[in-house]
């Protein structure tokens, strides 16, 4: 897909173009209904791949560094080698294509294409980036908060992979069918002594007499890049934050309790399970609008290339 054409795009009703679904495979932009991956890729057969999720805001990627190194360090930790091309521009190319300001974009690497436990020599990173409008509701969800549940199962916490993103997300699928199903937001891993890690794509946070907690690393949560943030913030505001292993009973008597993600940046969440747990609170939006702040800053000082 040439991005050289010059008819006018598609305008939705607003006057903004169209967006495109399209896809970039392995070094060009492709319209998503013509990609094709091998049947012998590593990542659908052995589930062999990382990924990592990114956000745009106003056409400039937000936080690349932090997640460009933990996308090193997952494949590392895999022994995948990291693809020997400039990540960020095709993250920047895909989205213009894809006619959007305003996305998240998923990358996804594989090992390669080859059969067997064993890998054959010499293979050649799959590279797949898909860029997403933002989705509808976030909005929404930050201001008037959220339902999730706890589920009936962990994700372990001393796995070879703990803690790094892979697309072995089998029990998020499941979590989230059971979520839906209870018409939840979210839904909340809980390991087999009680204790809580994550929720299935984002990290937990709960407020206690004026202080932030959230699960230690230990606990088998993902090193989120906004909860590194939300540290960051929190500390900044004075307000007192530790990570401390929390169980489930800690739920029913949390004054505050929010999720973060790269995503959905900082819901809080009102009802767990059939817990109400009031309206979002001071914290919470206090951090809210420091995050906001943090974005906007960052965005004015960039000196990141910028969609054209």
């Amino acid at each position: 897909m040439s991005r050289g054409r010059t008819e006018a795009p598609e305008r939705t009703r607003g006057g903004r173009p169209r967006p495109r679904r399209v896809v970039w495979l392995d070094g060009r932009v492709v319209a998503a209904a013509r990609a094709r991956i091998s049947v012998f890729d590593r990542g659908l057969l052995y589930g062999d791949a990382a990924f990592e999720t990114v956000r745009i805001y106003r056409g400039r990627l937000f936080k690349w560094r932090e997640h460009r190194r933990r996308l090193a360090s997952t494949l590392d930790r895999l022994a995948i080698a990291f693809p020997r091309i400039d990540l960020e521009a095709a993250i920047l190319d895909v989205v213009a294509a894809a006619r959007l300001t305003e996305a998240a974009v998923r990358l996804t690497i594989t090992r390669g294409v080859g059969e067997g436990l064993a890998p054959p020599e010499g293979l050649e990173p799959t590279v797949l980036l898909i860029p997403r409008p933002i989705p509808v509701g976030l909005d929404d969800a930050r201001t008037d908060g959220v339902a999730v549940i706890r589920l009936p199962f962990g994700q372990g916490r001393s796995g070879f992979t703990s803690g790094h993103k892979t697309t072995d997300y089998a029990a998020a699928v499941q979590g989230r069918l059971l979520a839906g199903q209870a018409g939840a937001f979210e839904a909340l891993y809980v390991e087999s002594d009680g204790a809580l890690s994550e929720a299935t794509t984002s990290n937990i946070f709960l407020v206690r007499n004026k202080r932030l907690l959230t699960p230690p690393l230990a606990a088998g949560c993902l090193p989120g890049i906004t909860r590194e943030l939300v540290f960051r913030l929190a500390q900044k505001a004075g307000i007192s934050v530790r990570e401390t292993p929390l169980a489930t009973e800690d739920l029913g008597r949390a004054d505050e309790l929010f999720l973060t993600g790269t995503v959905i940046e900082i819901v809080p969440v009102t009802r767990v399970d059939d817990i109400e747990l009031g309206p979002p609170g001071t914290i919470t939006r206090q951090l809210q609008q420091a995050y906001r702040q943090l974005i906007q800053t960052t965005r004015r000082r960039s000196t990141a290339r910028r969609i054209l």
